[in-house]
């Protein structure tokens, strides 16, 4: 003989798990703000882990480049490599549309207005516009390398406090 459905009991405790669900419309707008944070918190972490990356790159082509000076005393190709870092750094942390353009004077310019604290001297500023088409340019290279190597600090540290792309 098989028990008909009068004949079940009832199961004791799961009346109670049961009545939560399902959720009311308001959990599930909790829920996803929660992913939507959780989301943005990854998404500014891994934009400032980048950054870090990008910085320490820099840095290490900006040292590769002062190494490559020591064994050639060629400051044509010193600054090259500086004004291909910097400019590197300037797209990176303000973007191409506002950097990429910029040569001569006009880099010049830019470069000594996003670090006013770093002071280039007047033959500093002389090398970073005509120093790589110039033969033989009088620098004191390891004074100019901590001076740029400042400046490229200054926009990491500025951009974490500004914003991608200067916003």
């Amino acid at each position: 003989m098989t028990p008909s459905l009068n004949d079940l009991k009832p199961l004791h405790g799961m009346d109670d798990w049961l009545s939560w669900w399902p959720l009311a419309l308001g959990w599930y707008a909790v829920l996803a703000l929660l992913a939507l944070i959780v989301l943005l918190l990854y998404r500014a972490r891994a934009k400032k882990k980048r950054s870090a990356m990008q910085a320490m790159n820099a840095l290490d082509a900006l040292d590769s480049g002062l190494r490559q000076y020591k064994d050639d005393h060629d400051v044509s190709a010193y600054l090259q490599c500086v004004n291909t870092v910097l400019k590197q750094v300037a797209i990176f942390t303000q973007g191409r549309q506002r950097v990429a353009s910029l040569s001569g004077d006009a880099w010049v310019k830019y470069v000594l207005n996003q670090a006013p604290k770093v002071s280039f001297k007047a033959d500093e500023q002389s090398a970073l516009r005509h120093g790589v088409y110039q033969k033989t340019t009088a620098l004191n290279v390891t004074a100019f390398h901590k001076k740029i190597k400042q400046w490229i600090n200054t926009q990491y540290a500025d951009k974490s406090n500004r914003g991608a792309h200067g916003k």
